[in-house]
């Protein structure tokens, strides 16, 4: 059936009001917490599941990559030990660089103080220079007197050595002299025994006394340059009366 145009609608009764959920124990509360842990760690292990699926299969991952990525984490591990090395190293010739800088300023000081001690040899040098020169003029005067002074003892050499040469040649003529005294001294000797011999031949008649005087040779000393010789010793006889016949 239709209602008239104009008629209201009939009241409508609204809806009941829901009932309170029932309080939850703190239990049911504890698992569905732990339910939903479990929940995001399962959604985040397949994410993570799904995104090591794409960058295997979508980035060209092989199985042995993980491999490859401990030798790579090796490798690193490696280097950076041989990058704490050089940084040593390099430490190290920082600090050889400093002493060796160091080591040049004192080389630096020194060849200042070397050239100042070396200008004031110089500046001594010119100030001894007169002085060296006097010196050496001095010694060329004394090289000089040297030299005379060798000059004449070469000759006084010359000199003593003639004197020896006379004095040899006198000493030869002495003792010359003296063998022509022995000589005539054996001689007389022996004509006084003839002459004795032939006065007792001649009869009985005594035998002459000879008186002998030594030469001057044989009474002169050795060492005399100059020596006299006589012919002879003088013989004084003195005779005695022979009976006649």
């Amino acid at each position: 059936m239709t209602e008239p145009l104009g008629t209201p609608p009939p009241p409508v009764a609204p809806p009941p009001a829901p009932a309170a959920p029932p309080r939850r124990s703190c239990l049911s509360r504890t698992l569905g917490f732990v339910g939903w842990l479990l929940t995001l760690t399962l959604a985040v292990a397949l994410a993570l599941a799904a995104v090591a699926a794409i960058g295997f299969f979508g980035f060209g991952y092989r199985l042995d990559t993980l491999n490859q990525i401990a030798r790579t984490g090796n490798e690193l591990e490696t280097l950076r030990q041989q990058n704490g090395q050089l940084q040593t190293q390099v430490a190290q010739l920082q600090a050889q660089a400093g002493q060796i800088e160091d080591r040049a300023g004192q080389a630096a000081n020194q060849g200042s103080n070397t050239a100042a001690q070396l200008q004031e040899v110089a500046r001594q040098v010119q100030t001894m220079q007169p002085q060296a020169t006097a010196l050496a003029n001095s010694i060329r005067e004394s090289a000089a007197l040297v030299a005379t002074a060798q000059v004449e003892a070469s000759a006084n050499r010359t000199t003593v050595a003639a004197a020896e040469t006379a004095r040899a040649a006198s000493a030869t003529q002495v003792a010359q002299l003296e063998q022509r005294s022995a000589q005539i001294a054996n001689f007389l000797r022996q004509l006084g025994v003839l002459a004795g011999d032939a006065a007792s031949g001649l009869g009985g008649s005594p035998t002459p006394t000879a008186t002998a005087t030594p030469s001057a040779a044989q009474t002169a000393p050795p060492g005399t340059p100059t020596a006299t010789a006589t012919d002879g010793p003088t013989t004084t006889a003195t005779p005695t009366a022979t009976p006649g016949r």
